[in-house]
């Protein structure tokens, strides 16, 4: 039996077959191009402003150099490690902020019930703040003298000794000079005025190292 040829079977079929492929290309590629002429004249305006810009600056391989090692910093695993905790703690920052507002409200409510004149309060912390910014602001205010006020020792010592003060008025009672006398036979009054006596010559000690740096700066000026 003889077989008949298809269109496509000859070499016009298949350069037919092909032209119209070719045809639904373009048309599929049509949208791009057009999209692609659009797009050419913003690109063209934002390269000649950052010609222009990067001509202006002149430190552009320094600044893209830079940019390059805060990527690198950022791209390594510790880096990366503690930019996820410092998220982690970011996201549990309003569930902090909430509990310290209700432990907030739940103190001031103590105070109110306990009879403390908030107002009062308000005003005399808003003098303390005053008077502190005015002595830190002055020309003789020390920074470092006044450093070893709020070590822990010192902080505990003056805890301790607010504590004391506080039992002490509920056992003080007048006494006179015998009783001053005989109160030295008590170990615990010997280790306080051991204390006070040190204190003192400690103090006495500052003051004098205080009046000579006075004297050798008014000397100096």
């Amino acid at each position: 039996m003889e077989r008949t040829n298809s269109p496509r079977s000859t070499p016009s079929g298949s350069l037919a077959a092909l032209e119209a492929r070719l045809e639904r290309i373009e048309r599929l590629l049509e949208p791009l191009a057009a999209l692609a002429d659009a797009a050419m004249p913003g690109s063209a305006t934002l390269v000649d402003t950052f010609d222009d810009w990067a001509g202006r600056d002149g430190r552009v391989d320094g600044r893209v150099r830079g940019l390059g090692q805060l990527l690198l910093q950022l791209s390594e695993p510790r880096t990366l490690e503690r930019l996820t905790t410092l998220l982690e703690q970011a996201n549990a920052l309003p569930a902090m902020i909430a509990t310290a507002v209700d432990s907030a409200d739940d103190a001031v409510a103590r105070a109110a019930h306990d009879g403390v004149q908030l107002e009062r309060v308000v005003v005399n912390v808003r003098k303390l703040v005053h008077a502190m910014m005015r002595g830190v602001g002055d020309a003789d205010f020390d920074a470092e003298a006044l450093a070893p006020a709020f070590a822990p020792r010192t902080l505990g010592a003056l805890g301790r000794l607010s504590q004391a003060v506080v039992d002490a008025r509920a056992l003080s009672r007048p006494t006179g000079f015998l009783g001053l006398l005989r109160s030295t036979s008590d170990a615990h009054v010997q280790r306080a005025l051991g204390l006070l006596l040190a204190v003192a010559r400690e103090l006495g000690r500052s003051l004098e190292e205080a009046e000579h740096k006075k004297l050798a700066e008014d000397n100096d000026g």
